[in-house]
């Protein structure tokens, strides 16, 4: 090993602690890199100056190519502050997978690291061919694994539509420590969460209508007898049209009762079922 990467791998190690979450504390003993959005190199800037969608869009590519060559935890780290996003950022180029733990992408906390959204800003996970922004109905095999979203907050602004985590091709995700809101009178959100069927965890996610809309808080998109559940715990979901919805995929179009696969811990819900 080199000086420079040897280098490197300790400035990782150094950024992780900085960083504040106790998830990653196992990981500091690996070997893990650590792609931080405002790095030169990447561009992301705050306030309202300018879009930051390309800027984070680099930071996720290099982490991606990062893990694909050298198999290794890789770590999309958004310092606090409020970054415009107008346009998806996209995980995944929606031709292949990439392998299990394969992308986290961590904020300094909920009140902390803030996406102000205008338009249809948000992450996209892409699996196969195809691009689920515009068609999530569809499903591939190829899908994103293993990934982590936490510590941050996505706020809307103006515009309606969009979903600002798009998981519905990610398999067995782990969302923590999220809110989503809607701030302005007239802002929407179609979705808060879409998520697939294969074992999304949702901890302690706060979806707050607040002054806009949003028409569901969690999108499960489920085929019927291959649900493998979903984890809810310490969420908190208030004024949206649907809090969690079912919603059926594949030719049929229909789905069992699929309530007792979901565990259900301690979730606040004031919407309206």
């Amino acid at each position: 090993m080199n000086f420079q990467k040897m280098f490197q791998r300790i400035l990782c190690c150094v950024a992780l602690s900085l960083i504040g979450t106790n998830n990653f504390a196992a990981e500091t003993a690996q070997q893990v890199m650590v792609f931080n959005v405002r790095d030169a190199v990447y561009g992301a800037t705050l306030g309202l100056g300018g879009d930051n969608s390309a800027a984070i869009q680099r930071a996720v590519d290099a982490a991606i190519q990062y893990r694909t060559t050298n198999a290794l935890t890789a770590i999309v780290y958004i310092p606090k502050g409020a970054y415009l996003i107008n346009n998806p950022i996209y995980i995944g180029d929606g031709t292949a997978t990439f392998n299990s733990h394969s992308l986290k992408l961590v904020g300094d906390g909920m009140e902390s690291t803030n996406f102000l959204i205008e338009g249809n800003g948000g992450f996209v996970f892409r699996g196969g061919p195809g691009d689920p922004a515009t068609d999530f109905m569809n499903w591939y095999n190829n899908s994103t694994s293993g990934n982590v979203i936490q510590d941050m907050s996505f706020r809307k602004n103006t515009g309606t539509g969009g979903c600002p985590l798009n998981l519905s091709h990610a398999i067995h995700p782990i969302v923590e420590n999220i809110r989503i809101v809607t701030q302005v009178s007239g802002a929407n959100f179609s979705s808060a969460i879409r998520a697939g069927d294969d074992y999304p965890i949702f901890r302690n996610v706060q979806i707050d209508a607040g002054l806009g809309s949003i028409d569901t808080g969690i999108n499960l998109k489920i085929a019927a007898g291959s649900f493998d559940g979903a984890k809810i715990t310490g969420c908190f979901m208030q004024w949206c049209g649907i809090a969690i919805y079912m919603q059926a995929r594949g030719a049929n179009g229909r789905i069992p009762n699929l309530w007792p696969s979901i565990d259900l811990f301690s979730v606040y819900n004031r919407c309206g079922c």
